[in-house]
């Protein structure tokens, strides 16, 4: 049980020795009891060997506030809050983090970030498990954090291997807000990143990046890449993000659904140039995009932010990857004035002759059904 103090100037040691112990023991739980935190440095557990089963859940007070950990220096360069690093070819490490709210040191305004732009700033993760078994990740607040929220996964192979992948993680009930990034070693800051998971579930969370706030769009709200299969996102309110869904080099059989996409050029991303073997046709499951609303208010514009051409669903490039692609009864808006101004994209298809426009861009890619979408 962790309990706050104000003697304590930083908690990171405090739940670093926490972890440690809990780690020699396989298995346990730390409580954090209700207060503000001050954690100004990461807490990174790397465990090669031997299997571990950690906890980490915070405990309301009798108001029902959850505790917070924090890190309001925004000199220092952004750090992450839990690192977990098991074994990529034996991943045994189950994790699980609650109840708790994380808050970064980044100053919104991107200009005005003491990193904003530095090519050599590696990126951290407020949240991560690599070369996990599993990760579940529930009611856990993530605001101003200057680089990625949530990563979950394994880097054991990228090149289509379905070995060694963290199996059915979970981000539910989650907010992630205001957390965005941007180098020009890499343009990035996203909000929750899977590599290599199998079963992802992504379900009723906030990620939103609020433009009005930060200035500046993260890269990507939800990642589902290299080896992920099978994802469920689903009930997500999503924006601010030049991609609120990414999907790359995967094997597909992923159902995004009933999602509230805003604030981007583009709602859907699939980005299938992965150099894939023609060995490997008929290994993909179809994906399905439906029952999602899309909405375009010219953020862009009103932002000079620089990003993608804009399309709510858009295919990199077509590929045999992508055969069985359904986009049905999507619900897509964009304000009038946003669209006159906005370049689009116009090689939508759709039963309706009168609705070839901009919305849906799948770049003639074969096999793909699209119907039931209102385009208005």
């Amino acid at each position: 049980m962790i309990t706050f103090s104000d003697t304590v100037k930083d908690y990171g040691p405090v739940l670093q020795k926490a972890v440690n112990e809990i780690a020699k023991a396989g298995k346990g739980t730390i409580k954090i009891k209700y207060g503000i935190y001050p954690v100004l440095t990461q807490v990174t557990l790397e465990k090669k060997t031997g299997s571990l089963d950690i906890v980490v859940t915070g405990v309301k007070n009798a108001k029902g506030k959850l505790p917070v950990l924090k890190d309001a220096d925004s000199t220092r360069v952004p750090h992450g809050f839990f690192q977990f690093h098991g074994n990529a070819a034996k991943p045994e490490l189950t994790i699980t983090i609650s109840n708790i709210e994380l808050v970064g040191n980044n100053i919104p305004y991107s200009p005005s970030h003491p990193f904003f732009g530095k090519p050599t700033l590696i990126y951290s993760h407020a949240l991560s498990g690599l070369n996990v078994r599993t990760m579940k990740v529930e009611n856990v607040t993530i605001r101003n954090f200057y680089g990625r929220g949530i990563m979950i996964g394994n880097y054991f192979n990228r090149k289509y291997d379905r070995r060694h992948r963290a199996e059915s993680p979970i981000v539910r009930n989650c907010k992630i807000l205001n957390v965005w990034g941007f180098s020009r070693k890499d343009d990035a800051g996203d909000g929750v990143e899977f590599i290599s998971a199998h079963k992802p579930v992504v379900e009723n969370n906030v990620i939103m990046n609020n433009l009005s706030d930060s200035k500046y769009m993260g890269r990507c709200g939800v990642v589902l890449e290299h080896n992920t299969e099978n994802a469920i996102i689903r009930n997500n309110v999503i924006g601010g993000y030049s991609r609120n869904i990414h999907v790359e080099c995967d094997w597909g059989g992923h159902l995004i659904e009933k999602n509230k996409f805003s604030q981007s050029s583009v709602a859907v991303q699939l980005s299938e140039d992965c150099a894939q073997s023609d060995t490997l046709k008929n290994h993909f499951g179809p994906i399905i995009i439906r029952n999602n609303t899309m909405a375009y208010n010219g953020e862009l514009l009103t932002y000079k932010i620089p990003r993608a051409k804009f399309a709510f669903v858009t295919i990199y490039k077509p590929s045999f990857m992508l055969d069985g692609l359904q986009i049905i009864n999507n619900k897509m808006t964009i304000v009038p004035e946003a669209s006159a101004k906005q370049a689009v994209s116009a090689n939508a298809r759709s039963n309706n002759e009168k609705d070839q426009k901009a919305y849906i861009d799948v770049k003639n890619q074969a096999k793909v059904t699209i119907k039931g979408n209102s385009f208005n």
